[in-house]
């Protein structure tokens, strides 16, 4: 039993933090910086509640949820774009753009989630009122949310090892000027980068609607779109560290959280919150050590322009 609650909250974390850490990656591999992850999970959960809620009441089916889930990646990859205007079109600093994003995703959610009325909220969340779609029986270890990371996440990694498409992506990223001399538009693979990673941010900001809270959305992703671009600087903007990385996060956060089911030790239950702090200590440690041997791509945050190339 104990070991089952251990890897169902591991399955929750893992599908978060791959996603996340994947969309900070696609858009980082075009060359644009993405710390704005975070903002874009909380407009993809914010839409998710609302749909799902709305939705719920005339269909309460699971399965309905794959609707909301669809239209949170979509409103989240249109919501990327301002990222895209300001960091591709007007040349702006790609951080500030960023924070900026996630500070305007934060309290528009913040405002929405608290406001009575047509977004279904009763003062302080959202609820969506679906359940979590599971394949493992009582327990939520492979669940439809877990599928889906795994598909997408193969698939980005079939996208950029064995597709041209991909190769120019990550080209595009590494060396513009170039790239663009053979005839690729630049812009637009950097447009579409950012759309895309906004896409897959806004559904793993729906999943965390949906397996971390039990359907309900206080107007918050609790950060973890910030420890998401942790783990894709531990990955090395590649796609199976990546994916390793956020197992080994997941497994940290499932361990603080689920301390008090796995021991019977006094001390340990006594003093549970010190190892809601490992997960904290490990994104901390993990960026020192490795930021001296980040190979990031070579043309990351510089803003491209073919009139100067």
């Amino acid at each position: 039993m104990a070991a089952n609650i251990l890897l169902e909250s591991i399955s929750i974390y893992f599908v978060i933090f791959s996603l996340a850490s994947l969309a900070g990656l696609v858009s980082e591999k075009s060359g644009v910086i993405n710390v704005g992850i975070d903002g874009m999970m909380v407009i993809g959960a914010l839409t998710y509640a609302i749909v799902g809620s709305k939705i719920y009441k005339s269909d309460s089916t699971d399965i309905m949820q794959i609707i909301p889930i669809i239209l949170a990646a979509l409103v989240a990859g249109l919501f990327a774009l301002f990222h895209g205007l300001a960091s591709i079109k007007l040349k702006a600093n790609q951080i500030i753009s960023g924070t900026a994003i996630n500070l305007f995703a934060q309290g528009l959610a913040m405002f929405l989630t608290t406001t009575r009325g047509w977004t279904e909220s009763n003062g302080t969340l959202i609820t969506s009122g679906y359940s979590v779609i599971s394949f493992s029986g009582s327990n939520n270890i492979f669940t439809l949310y877990l599928l889906l990371s795994i598909i997408i996440t193969a698939f980005s990694g079939i996208y950029f090892s064995f597709t041209r498409t991909g190769t120019r992506h990550i080209a595009v990223g590494e060396n513009p000027n170039a790239v663009s001399s053979a005839g690729v538009n630049v812009y637009k693979y950097r447009y579409l980068a950012v759309i895309v990673s906004g896409m897959i941010a806004g559904i793993s900001g729906a999943c965390f609607v949906i397996i971390k809270n039990n359907g309900n959305f206080f107007g918050t992703v609790n950060g973890f779109g910030f420890i998401a671009l942790a783990i894709m600087i531990v990955g090395q903007w590649k796609i199976r560290y990546t994916v390793i990385a956020s197992f080994i996060f997941s497994m940290f956060f499932a361990i603080g959280e689920r301390i008090i089911n796995l021991t019977n030790s006094v001390w340990v239950l006594g003093n549970s919150n010190l190892f809601n702090i490992l997960p904290f200590l490990l994104s901390i440690f993990t960026m020192i050590t490795i930021s001296k041997y980040s190979r990031p791509p070579k043309s990351i945050g510089q803003p491209y322009d073919k009139t100067i190339r």
